[in-house]
């Protein structure tokens, strides 16, 4: 592979890798809210379960930031190491 199709992977892996980011922090946050504004409405409960969701979602999405950044850095420094053995 040349040079120049290297950095266009490299360039498309980290759109992918923003797109998917912004999946991580959106979904559990809409998702949680959604569900914590629909229980308050059947129990009269209004803002506790929103408050409650919104610190779930924020916690979830801290887990899944993390391993996901775990993956690839173990990714990268797996690259790293075949690029010096083919060297």
């Amino acid at each position: 592979m040349n040079e120049k199709s290297k950095n266009l992977a490299e360039k498309y892996k980290v759109v992918g890798l923003a797109f998917e980011m912004g999946y991580i922090i959106a979904l559990p946050l809409i998702g949680f809210l959604f569900l914590g504004k629909y229980l308050d409405q059947k129990l009269n409960t209004d803002p506790y379960f929103k408050i409650a969701a919104i610190v779930l979602a924020l916690t979830l999405t801290s887990i899944w930031l993390t391993r996901r950044f775990s993956e690839i850095l173990k990714a990268m420094r797996e690259d790293n190491v075949k690029n010096k053995k083919n060297y």
